[in-house]
């Protein structure tokens, strides 16, 4: 694996969250939650979520900042790990479209195509985890990836949301939020999003739009999505991921790749109804939706292990993004998730995602040149 720039070498002789192993889950103590290598010399990483909840010195975690641009699972992480460090003076803070934040964005404009300003309508979901002791700081925004223009984007209300492209909207939103938080991120997270907004479809990721689109062409189901389909998302991904470096550059940057899940299963399912399957937003005006009961409607696996494919290519398109393992450490481990949520892994799964932050942060150069030029 090539040296990555921003990493301080100098203690480091493996990344064993990248390394062959197995994980470890106890829903009764969270701190028996991790993963270990099978390589001996490879020792498994520290838990720096109790050092926190300790209160010991950590130097290296003094002043840093997480930028997380991703979905719901980042979200609630976030919040599980402000939740372990509940009695060491954390500050949550959350809002939902743009109400009751310190981070409350409002006013933002971009430009569109025609030249003309136009407002950017408040679909800013943005947290922030506050650990005032080392002043270290998780800021989270809520960002279905929408990776084109897409005429059925629309807000709750019925209304476009504007600008519906990444290319549009990234730029006011991210400057807005950063400038809002006044830090700069030391580590960029990007996981999750979508082709179109959770409103229209209830699904995984960047699979849900997809599953929408054959429900809607009544395209016969299969377990594997279309190669052009693959081919298409992958050219975007590689877009937005250039285009978050544009506009916070000089930052390390990470890529989560997704985890096998279960979705919509009876005592979950969408509406109120008790049937499995996923139920999916086909056509906004006349509310109309359909129940998917396929291959498809769970997400087979087959289609996750093709999204974290696509995902490995797209890091080999950028060596300098690092990735996120964590989906990936968990597939198959049933006994992750929240309780009554099929969908989002919880608490357990959530100290491991905390510690593979923490790890990554104590890996960064610390002379300030972990922002290289």
């Amino acid at each position: 694996m090539p040296r990555n720039p921003y990493f301080d070498y100098t203690n480091f002789t493996c990344d064993p969250y990248l390394e062959p192993g197995y994980v470890t889950i106890d829903t009764g103590n969270f701190s028996n939650n991790y993963w270990t290598s099978y390589n001996p010399a490879c020792p498994r990483a520290p838990d720096y979520v109790h050092d926190m909840i300790a209160g010991k010195s950590m130097p290296w975690l003094e002043g840093k900042t997480i930028l997380l641009i991703g979905d719901s699972v980042d979200r609630l992480n976030a919040r599980y790990f402000c939740d372990a460090l509940n009695g060491v003076d954390v500050g949550w803070f959350h809002y939902h479209y743009g109400k009751d934040s310190h981070l409350y964005v409002e006013n933002v404009t971009f430009v569109g195509e025609d030249g003309e300003t136009y407002p950017l309508h408040p679909q800013l979901e943005v947290g922030t985890c506050n650990v005032e002791k080392y002043n270290f700081e998780i800021i989270y925004y809520f960002h279905h990836i929408n990776y084109d223009d897409d005429p059925l984007y629309l807000w709750r209300d019925g209304k476009l949301l504007a600008p519906s492209n990444f290319e549009t909207r990234l730029p006011a939103a991210l400057k807005a939020i950063m400038q809002r938080a006044g830090r700069k991120p030391d580590i960029v997270s990007i996981g999750g999003g979508t082709f179109s907004t959770f409103d229209l479809t209830e699904g995984w990721w960047d699979l849900a739009s997809t599953t929408r689109v054959e429900i809607r062409d009544e395209i016969p189901s299969k377990e594997g999505i279309d190669p052009p389909i693959l081919e298409y998302w992958l050219q975007r991904a590689t877009k937005y991921v250039d285009t978050i470096e544009q506009l916070i550059p000089n930052t390390f940057m990470m890529y989560r790749f997704l985890h096998f899940g279960v979705v919509c299963p009876p005592s979950h399912a969408a509406n109120g109804k008790t049937s499995w399957g996923t139920w999916v937003l086909l056509d906004v005006n006349s509310n109309y939706w359909k129940l998917d009961q396929t291959p498809r409607a769970p997400f087979h696996e087959v289609r996750v292990s093709e999204m974290n494919n696509l995902h490995q290519v797209l890091l080999e398109r950028r060596p300098q993004v690092y990735k996120f393992s964590w989906g990936q450490l968990l597939s198959g481990h049933k006994d992750v998730y929240a309780p009554g949520d099929f969908l989002h892994p919880g608490p357990s799964a959530a100290r491991i995602w905390s510690n593979m932050f923490l790890y990554y942060l104590s890996l960064l150069k610390q002379d300030g040149s972990q922002h290289v030029s």
